[in-house]
């Protein structure tokens, strides 16, 4: 998709250009879409509960982190797509000779642990979408707390589409200390998150009275 920023797209555009042979926007970059919409649904239910003349104050707090959070996840989808970009153009380079391969390697191998990198940035921050959600959970209206739950989910989603982009670029990194790290940090935002969505679940399960 040839543009400065996935967002000046129309959402027919994004998804026929997701749908297309075409090689961005790829995994980490619709997780990342995805995750930014689900963050969306929770902003709008938190948005709705501020329009009531009674509010629990935290929900101020709570927009205001979680529009900070939406600017981020909205560029990691865009940084995905050119770091995409980067690796496919250490690809491209020559190998003819010993000194041609070995700076194709060495760029290869940077690509990759920046191409590691991001998409585990950007389930970091997903991550704290997450964790709004759980905070808003209790105190959004209750005639909109199925949307925080679909936000909720969709955000989910997204983490585990990230992480899996993690665990696919990880082979491709040779040094054993770094692949450890990054291996350790998607297990532990993977586990945090399905705790979370948990919990916001029974929240939301009791709140409904279901």
């Amino acid at each position: 998709m040839s543009m400065p920023t996935l967002w000046t797209a129309t959402l027919d555009e994004f998804l026929s250009a997701t749908a297309s042979a075409a090689p961005t926007p790829g995994g980490g970059s619709v997780a990342a879409v995805a995750s930014a919409m689900g963050l969306g649904l929770i902003l709008m239910a938190l948005n709705v509960t501020a329009k009531k003349k009674q509010y629990p104050q935290e929900i101020s707090r709570l927009i205001s982190g979680g529009e900070e959070l939406l600017s981020s996840l909205k560029a990691h989808a865009d940084k995905d797509v050119e770091i995409f970009q980067r690796y496919s153009g250490a690809l491209k380079l020559p190998k003819s000779t010993a000194a041609e391969a070995t700076s194709r390697s060495m760029a290869l191998e940077a690509a990759a642990v920046v191409a590691t990198e991001a998409p585990l940035a950007a389930a970091a921050t997903a991550l704290l979408g997450m964790r709004l959600a759980l905070a808003a959970s209790d105190d959004v209206v209750p005639s909109i707390i199925s949307d925080v739950a679909c936000g909720a989910y969709t955000i989910g989603g997204g983490i585990q589409g990230m992480l899996m982009t993690v665990r696919a670029n990880i082979p491709n990194i040779h040094n054993a200390t770094l692949v450890v790290r990054f291996r350790d940090q998607a297990n532990q935002i993977s586990t945090e998150s399905c705790g979370i969505l948990d919990q916001i679940e029974q929240v939301v399960l009791h709140r409904l009275e279901v």
